[in-house]
């Protein structure tokens, strides 16, 4: 019933745009703009009135606040890239692995504690398109290409990374949502293009279902 949508590509072959929209459980508003205008698959956590955004081109390594009324400058990323997988909250945020300013998958974590980034342990493959769910101390990364596409899941505890269940459809580029004990997966993108599938993770049994 409340969410927000950040940055992004607005046509072929690909126009930045800072535009902003909010959504109440039945539509969609234009919201006041990003004070950068990013694609290539910026990260977004938090809620509507305390989110962030970071990374995506051009600048890659930029961060902004939130508040529910206004977008603020913060302090910028380590390691600037796009394809990110992003979770956490505004004053509790990760940043996982992505494509750094040269093109290559990297496997960088960086944590985000409300103002600056510090390096975490990396994730135990370098992968670009990931999708993403949960928080700092309970997070969850899922799929993405490494380098082609892969069905690998991994657990994050705030410290360090630990595989879990696969997919069992492998893919890019989804959207993620949920807990780490509980997450969704869905519009994963593969050598096929879009799939339509579905799946659920259970953490306390350790699986995916379709």
């Amino acid at each position: 019933t409340a969410a927000l949508g950040a940055g992004g590509r607005t046509d072929a072959p690909g126009t930045n745009t800072a535009d902003v929209e909010e959504y109440d459980g039945s539509s969609w508003t234009e919201g006041p703009n990003l004070n950068t205008a990013r694609r290539l698959q910026n990260a977004g956590c938090g809620t509507t009135t305390a989110g962030l955004v970071f990374g995506g081109a051009p600048d890659h390594d930029d961060t902004e606040e939130w508040n529910g009324t206004a977008w603020t400058e913060s302090g910028n990323m380590n390691t600037g890239r796009g394809y990110i997988a992003g979770f956490g909250i505004q004053t509790a945020a990760v940043a996982a692995t992505g494509q750094n300013t040269s093109g290559d998958k990297i496997a960088t974590t960086e944590e985000y504690n409300g103002s600056t980034w510090s390096n975490g342990e990396d994730a135990p493959t370098a992968t670009q398109s990931a999708a993403a769910a949960g928080t700092l101390t309970q997070g969850l990364i899922f799929g993405g290409e490494a380098p082609s596409a892969t069905n690998k899941t991994f657990t994050y505890d705030g410290t360090d990374w630990t595989a879990s269940a696969n997919m069992a459809t492998s893919g890019y580029s989804a959207t993620g949502h949920g807990t780490q004990t509980a997450a969704l997966v869905a519009n994963l993108r593969g050598p096929g293009g879009v799939s339509r599938t579905t799946e659920e993770f259970n953490l306390s049994v350790s699986a995916f279902t379709a």
